[in-house]
């Protein structure tokens, strides 16, 4: 369907990489339903740097695998000329990956984990314009999103793999107040 089409446009144009084709599931009524529940996809890996100065850590995020994706409602309107509005209301989605961090300076602390990270409760809104720049007729295409509003509900983080998972967990509580 369209709405399915604009959810893979929407995770393509993040950067994601389909893994897998879905697989017919019974249990599932709607077949969006289905596609979205047995849709993963993998996210590009991501390094970044947390904190400054002796506190910096430099920290990796890899093989991240997202799937499990379910939506309690969806909207849709055609707004002329040429304009689609699409409204996803409670999205939830489950990842996996990797946690690397490594301290850049003494006492150079270091350590990975695994990640579980659960969202759930999210809505986001977009309208997609097209047009042809500067209006003409042999104008070339154009396409805007002039409304692009996302709504992130609630994030929960599971580490698990021995010690580093055990102090991240401590702080889980704080790093999940900071993604919403």
């Amino acid at each position: 369907s369209a709405r399915a089409l604009a959810l893979l446009a929407l995770a393509s144009a993040a950067g994601a990489t389909p893994t897998r084709a879905p697989t017919p599931s019974p249990t599932v009524a709607s077949g969006l339903e289905w596609w979205l529940e047995s849709l993963t996809f993998t996210l590009p890996d991501q390094s970044f740097e947390v904190g400054d100065g002796a506190a910096a850590f430099k920290v990796g995020l890899t093989h991240v695998e997202c799937g499990g994706m379910s939506l309690g409602g969806i909207a849709s309107a055609f707004e002329p000329p040429a304009s689609l509005a699409l409204g996803f209301q409670d999205a939830r989605l489950k990842c996996t990956g990797h946690v690397s961090y490594k301290q850049e300076s003494f006492p150079h602390l270091a350590g990975h984990t695994d990640l579980t990270a659960k969202v759930k409760g999210t809505s986001l809104d977009l309208t997609l314009a097209l047009g042809r720049e500067g209006g003409g007729a042999d104008a070339p295409p154009v396409a805007s999103l002039p409304v692009c509003a996302l709504d992130v509900g609630a994030v929960s983080l599971d580490f698990d793999g021995g010690l580093t998972s055990q102090l991240l967990d401590l702080f889980s509580a704080p790093i999940e107040k900071l993604l919403v």
